[in-house]
């Protein structure tokens, strides 16, 4: 029977996943040596369509930076990409190639850290509502975009040595080295340090960001499948092809859980949902989720004694205390935003589909229990407690 259930799982990633070469130098594309899709970790296109470009006075052939959607209007890029215009100097567009893009935002506000080289660009419309009006009848246009989370599980201790080592994914609208091709792509780099400050990756002389990925996310998957941002990109070699320096944002949640509580007034309680799911989110120690209505809801955990965190794969994101949490701590990670070990082989459960499984050796009750324990939560539904 574990045989049986092991080719199942085969079979499963094989019709799921779109197959591409271990190389890297195979592949002669721009970021540099990038690809138009990623390959190390799966993206809906909505997904992709997240990662954006800017510009200034609404030039999209000028474009100098990229930036994340991490909410339906809030985007998160590189501090030094931001300090020398005024907010309305700057816009933020989406769509692969920007000379081609149906929607182009103007921003505003922005917000800079104080030290780090990060920044918070608030948009003027809701990017979500803003793209579902645009292709409304067109169903075969780029119709949805969904927000990508930056990653607030701390990345200290045992989560941060399973991460060293790991092949994740940047992304940008920078430099190619190939005048033919332009636009946003994807790079596979392999993350080597992460420090105080930084996210650090090595392309290892094969493939990296570039003059203009400046902003640009790093990308890995959590244990839950999903696709987090662990860094926006700061500085790297000049080769394009080396070591990249991305600013580390576990460490700043609670300066971005500001940036996000900002636009709350814009969005009470009892506005549609936008980008927001029945799981919901945190922000800061206050959970946000939409309900049965598809309208927002917010609960302050303190009014509890507990904090907002992810509970399980059937209620999502919501006020408990887990064991392991100190009283009076506000970030108390859940031990579902971990990374995955990666093990012989990686298993990443991702837009409905996984990547790879462990070898056959290696096919361990704790796998098998993982890999059940999140395909049954993606399939669950129920209400939330109250």
């Amino acid at each position: 029977m574990t045989y049986l259930l092991y080719i199942a799982v085969m079979l499963a990633c094989l019709l799921s996943t779109p197959a591409y070469s271990d190389e890297l130098g195979t592949i002669e594309r721009p970021i540099v040596n990038g690809s138009v899709e990623p390959r190390a970790i799966a993206l809906s296109a909505s997904e992709q369509l997240a990662v954006g470009w800017m510009s200034k006075f609404r030039q999209p052939g000028d474009t100098f930076c990229t930036g994340t959607l991490i909410t339906s209007r809030v985007v998160i890029t590189a501090k030094h990409c931001t300090d020398e215009y005024r907010y309305d100097e700057m816009f933020f567009g989406l769509g692969r190639e920007p000379t081609q893009s149906r929607v182009v935002f103007d921003l505003s506000r922005k917000i800079e850290h104080p030290t780090e080289d990060v920044a918070l660009l608030i948009l003027n419309q809701d990017a979500v509502d803003t793209l579902n009006e645009l292709n409304r009848g067109n169903p075969g246009s780029e119709n949805s975009v969904t927000p990508i989370a930056v990653n607030r599980h701390t990345l200290t201790g045992p989560d941060r040595d399973e991460l060293i080592g790991r092949i994740v994914e940047v992304t940008g609208y920078g430099e190619t080295n190939d005048v033919t091709r332009s636009g946003r792509y994807f790079a596979q780099v392999e993350l080597t340090d992460i420090n105080n400050k930084f996210v650090v990756v090595d392309g290892k002389g094969d493939s990296g960001l570039c003059f203009g990925d400046s902003g640009g996310p790093v990308l890995a998957v959590n244990l839950r499948g999903k696709p987090v941002i662990l860094g926006v990109e700061s500085k790297g070699d000049p080769n394009c092809s080396g070591v990249d320096y991305l600013a580390r944002l576990d460490s700043l949640r609670d300066w971005v859980d500001d940036g996000i509580r900002s636009t709350w007034m814009s969005l009470p309680v009892g506005s549609p949902c936008r980008d927001l799911t029945f799981l919901g989110r945190c922000v800061g120690n206050t959970v946000e989720w939409c309900d049965e209505n598809q309208v927002i809801n917010r609960l302050d955990c303190s009014v509890r004694q507990s904090v907002c965190l992810y509970v399980n794969h059937t209620d999502g994101y919501y006020c408990a205390r887990p064991p392991h949490c100190d009283r009076g701590s506000l970030h108390c990670d859940s031990k579902y935003d971990g990374f995955l070990p990666s093990g012989p082989a990686t298993v990443s459960m991702v837009s409905d589909g996984c990547q790879s499984a462990p070898a056959q050796d290696d096919l361990s009750p704790i796998w098998w229990a993982t890999l059940l324990l999140v395909g049954l939560g993606r399939a669950c539904v129920s209400s939330r407690p109250a």
